[in-house]
């Protein structure tokens, strides 16, 4: 008799996710390794309160990425059902890492990176397998393509998994932020660097992102419509969308949702359309939602800074937010007096939004859960990444 064949974790997921009919499930991508990132699936649900104590990770990791000697600077995306890992490049060519996780399958020869491209986010837009890379350069779009090729006889063709092609096209020239003369008529700005301090899909796929000069004192919000045969950025005003980061779009709420000071969610309604040229528009309406006991709150609630925290969508108003703390339960502050590799501790709460009797936003107390997981922290720049797929 045969040696019987050992499953990996990858291959007891995706028999899992079969089972299941395509239920999602949340996956973490996390630094939890020595010699690189590791995938994580967890039950947020399973055993929680509000007050969890921390807990190692269990099971073991659906996968392991191993980055090259002094390469962290990942970026992780996803879409359907696959999750990327875009080793970001510095002098050469890369190939991104793709994991599916309807079939607990890695792609071995993922798409690979254009020359010159560095992205800074990276945000999924609707449900056709298209991911936008926001960057100083613009914006490039990664599209699944699963047409047939041309020759399915040829050599490379019998090396393509059921034909599948991922590929890499320019959405837009750079977005320049426009300077204020001194009678107050805005004119474009050079080149120069801009900094993205929030972002966002609108249901109808475009995206808006609000940027500010890092050199010189201008901002602004824009939007761009990436299915457009030439896409152009349309400037909405001088103003900021209310949020830190990505806001999420949900259904239930037609609203983004986002983080915006410590201890408050903000939900956002959505533009309308704004073709360009046509003028700018005023900054939509939004609220704040006070999260009790959500994430650890600051006496003096002004803008949220720079943190590891991140906000994560699961769809039908409830929403993860991922908190790295100290062991002592304190906030993440990472030092460069700090050791590069140290414990910490993870806390993932899953919340609702609701209307009241009076029509007001807030969060449901009854539907908050709470885990807390030991993790220890092998890349300081690196932010925990929440999936729900």
């Amino acid at each position: 008799m045969g040696k019987r064949h050992r499953q990996t974790a990858g291959e007891v997921a995706g028999r899992e996710a079969k089972r299941r009919g395509q239920k999602k499930q949340l996956y973490l991508a996390l630094d939890d390794w020595d010699k690189g990132y590791i995938i994580h699936m967890v039950d947020v649900d399973a055993g929680a309160t509000a007050a969890a104590e921390p807990e190692p990770l269990q099971p073991p990791p659906l996968l392991r990425l191993e980055a090259s000697r002094g390469c962290h600077d990942v970026l992780f995306g996803a879409t359907c059902s696959k999750i990327l890992a875009l080793w970001q490049p510095r002098h050469r060519t890369t190939r991104a890492s793709v994991y599916d996780t309807a079939t607990g399958s890695v792609l071995a020869d993922g798409p690979a990176h254009p020359a010159g491209l560095q992205p800074m986010l990276l945000v999924a837009a609707g449900s056709g397998g298209r991911l936008h890379a926001l960057h100083a350069g613009g914006v490039h779009c990664l599209d699944l393509d699963e047409s047939p090729p041309e020759d399915p006889f040829s050599y490379a063709a019998k090396f393509e998994a059921d034909a599948r092609r991922w590929r890499w096209t320019r959405a837009c020239c750079p977005l320049r932020l426009p300077f204020l003369t001194n009678d107050g008529t805005p004119t474009p700005a050079p080149s120069a660097p801009i900094a993205i301090a929030s972002y966002a899909v609108h249901p109808d796929g475009r995206v808006f992102v609000s940027a500010f000069g890092t050199y010189h004192r201008c901002f602004g919000t824009f939007s761009l419509d990436t299915g457009a045969a030439r896409p152009e950025w349309a400037r909405h005003s001088e103003w900021l969308l209310p949020f830190r980061g990505q806001g999420h779009y949900d259904p239930t709420l037609d609203a983004w949702v986002g983080l915006h000071s410590r201890g408050h969610v903000c939900a956002c309604d959505v533009p309308p359309p704004l073709p360009v040229g046509a003028g700018e528009r005023p900054r939509p309406e939004w609220k704040l939602v006070r999260a009790e006991g959500l994430f650890d709150t600051d006496p003096e609630d002004g803008p949220l800074r720079q943190s590891f925290i991140t906000l994560a969508s699961m769809g039908d108003a409830e929403f993860l937010i991922l908190e790295p703390l100290t062991t002592e339960g304190r906030e993440l502050n990472i030092t460069l007096y700090m050791d590069p590799h140290f414990d910490y501790t993870l806390r993932v709460t899953k919340f609702r939004l609701k209307h009241d009797r009076e029509g007001q936003l807030r969060e449901s107390s009854r539907h908050r859960v709470a885990r807390s997981y030991k993790l220890r922290k092998y890349d300081d720049g690196f932010d925990p990444q929440a999936f729900w797929l």
